[in-house]
């Protein structure tokens, strides 16, 4: 089996977002689920060709599939394709205007072919998307960096870590109210076997 290894030059190093967002477009078609999850599966293998194989397939029996269209474009960036990684990421926006992760995705492509102006009005468009993410921030702080306006990379970093700070807050009192109904119900069962002895 021909597997494409991801060159880990070619992409930063991921960071670790919280992130509440759920799947655009979910399909109906049992089949364009399963080529999906399929894809997914050979993408965390390192398995391209597969993924883009599964993802096109999933794509072809539902061709409104927006995650689909999502997850063939980062198939085709982790081959280096940016071309077609650029065009079914368009593709995704065409089909849902709204969609964030697209959005997002496109600015990268347009970052890495150094078309900086056209990454910079996709941040400001997750931006009207959701002016709380802080991922658009960040992108348009790393623009303005790029190309040395450090002033506007500074005011858009600091609405960038405001905004992570409040996700991270959030995320983490969601987590405690999480941990804390793992427990009564531990301290339930815990009750339950020592009632169940007598």
């Amino acid at each position: 089996m021909n597997k494409m290894k991801i060159e880990e030059k070619k992409e930063p190093k991921p960071r670790i977002v919280v992130s509440t967002r759920k799947v655009y477009t979910p399909t109906s078609s049992e089949e364009a689920r399963i080529n999906y999850n399929k894809g997914v599966a050979s993408f965390k293998n390192k398995d391209l060709d597969n993924a883009v194989k599964y993802y096109e397939k999933a794509i072809s029996i539902d061709p409104g599939y927006v995650d689909a269209y999502d997850n063939l474009g980062l198939a085709f960036r982790h081959q280096g394709n940016l071309e077609k990684a650029e065009f079914y990421y368009k593709k995704s926006i065409e089909i849902y205007p709204n969609g964030y992760l697209a959005h997002q995705n496109l600015a990268i492509v347009y970052g890495l072919k150094k078309l900086y102006d056209k990454a910079l009005n996709e941040y400001k468009i997750m931006i009207k998307i959701d002016p709380n993410d802080p991922e658009g921030y960040y992108g348009i702080a790393n623009y303005y960096m790029t190309i040395g306006n450090n002033d506007l990379a500074l005011e858009n970093a600091k609405k960038a870590l405001k905004l992570y700070e409040e996700v991270t807050e959030e995320f983490s009192n969601r987590l405690r109210d999480d941990l804390e109904k793992v427990q009564k119900i531990e301290n339930k069962i815990m009750e339950l076997k020592y009632l169940s002895n007598y």
